[in-house]
């Protein structure tokens, strides 16, 4: 087998390292920085060590704390005309996948003219942009440690994806403190988002020895720890685990590229804004059981990691306990397994289907468009 993988991390890791936020960034040599949260974060208290921590280091921080779920991308620009005046060095995403995306944004906006789409795919924006610090707060997107950023279209109510090397954050900083007032709810869905990175990139057609490696260990810490984080974020040691699973598995996507439940997630994502996590979450048993029949053994890993059993059962009753298992799951975690329970009916499958097939990457069955609309419908 030939194959490459690029990968570039700089890594802190412990309970309470967000407190060091500022002698780090300080160390980096930067003295003026965007710091970028969520209003939810900002009332809770969240960030307030880190910001305290970046004062006491002397750091200047102009606070962006309106990022909005499936960031938009007429929102960051309207936000980054007014931030820029602070001629910042650095820019910090604080939060979910959808805060440190949107840090990716500004940075690309920092050093690069135009508007976010004209920056949409791989290969237009190189490595000129602002050095990006990322804290997360969730164990979910791993966008810590990508070298992309997804930004919704507000006017194509599309999901673009934001592509350069330079996106991936000089440093991660890894602390499970930040999960422990999580909202249930997020922490049900952006863990699930993660298992879904871990398994997508395991039977990704793009997969290689070092990849599976990863996509396997990614899982061993996810799998086994989801629900008892889930039921106790306060939990450090399981959180600290989930926290390392999902960057293992983001680290994973980077080189092997997401599936066809990705590629339908982005598609209801951008056009009924629906929270990313959700609609992974949401649509993967059904994505399992297309899925299944292009690589049995893979995914008789993915059910081992679940704890299933399957030694003695053959492909076809593999699939169903894997997807049954993927259905209660979701039950225990409290996550809707139909578009109808979030409210999506009448949907406009055909044209869903199509913007899916765009993104549908390095699925490992071969996947129309039709079949992407099979699974829109099985899901209603």
């Amino acid at each position: 087998m030939t194959f490459s993988f690029v990968t570039s991390m700089n890594l802190k890791c412990g309970a309470g390292v967000a407190s060091t936020l500022g002698d780090e960034t300080r160390n980096l040599g930067f003295e003026k920085v965007v710091f970028v949260t969520d209003p939810g974060l900002r009332a809770a208290g969240v960030v307030d060590k880190a910001l305290h921590s970046l004062s006491k280091a002397g750091i200047d921080a102009q606070v962006f704390d309106e990022v909005e779920p499936n960031p938009k991308d007429a929102t960051i620009e309207n936000a980054w005309d007014t931030l820029k005046t602070a001629n910042p060095d650095a820019v910090i995403g604080f939060g979910g996948g959808s805060a440190m995306d949107t840090a990716k944004a500004m940075a690309v906006l920092s050093r690069n003219p135009g508007r976010l789409r004209d920056y949409d795919g791989a290969g237009k924006i190189g490595n000129n942009v602002l050095p990006i610090i990322a804290v997360p707060t969730t164990a979910g997107t791993g966008s810590e440690v990508t070298s992309n950023a997804a930004i919704t279209d507000a006017k194509q109510k599309y999901k673009m994806s934001l592509r350069s090397p330079g996106l991936i954050p000089v440093l991660a900083m890894l602390d499970p403190v930040l999960l422990a007032t999580l909202p249930r709810r997020i922490a049900a869905e952006s863990s699930m988002d993660a298992i879904i990175h871990a398994a997508e990139s395991l039977v990704s057609n793009k997969a290689n020895l070092v990849s599976q490696a990863l996509s396997d260990q990614a899982l061993g810490y996810l799998c086994p720890n989801i629900r008892p984080f889930v039921a106790a974020r306060d939990n450090t040691p399981v959180a600290e685990k989930m926290l390392v699973g999902s960057m293992l598995a983001g680290v994973v996507i980077g080189n092997t590229g997401t599936g066809a439940d990705h590629a339908l997630a982005r598609a209801l994502g951008g056009t009924y804004d629906l929270p990313h996590g959700l609609a992974c979450s949401l649509m993967f048993p059904y994505v399992v059981r297309f899925n299944f029949i292009a690589c049995p053994e893979k995914y008789r890993l993915f059910a081992a990691r679940l704890g299933l059993d399957v030694s003695y059962h053959h492909d076809s009753r593999v699939c169903d306990m894997l997807v049954d298992e993927l259905f209660r799951l979701c039950a225990d975690l409290g996550i809707p397994t139909r578009l109808s329970e979030v409210g999506l009916t009448n949907l406009a499958i055909d044209d869903l289907a199509e913007i899916a097939q765009k993104n549908s990457g390095p699925n490992p069955r071969e996947t129309t468009a039709r079949d992407l609309a099979g699974l829109l419908e099985e899901a209603a």
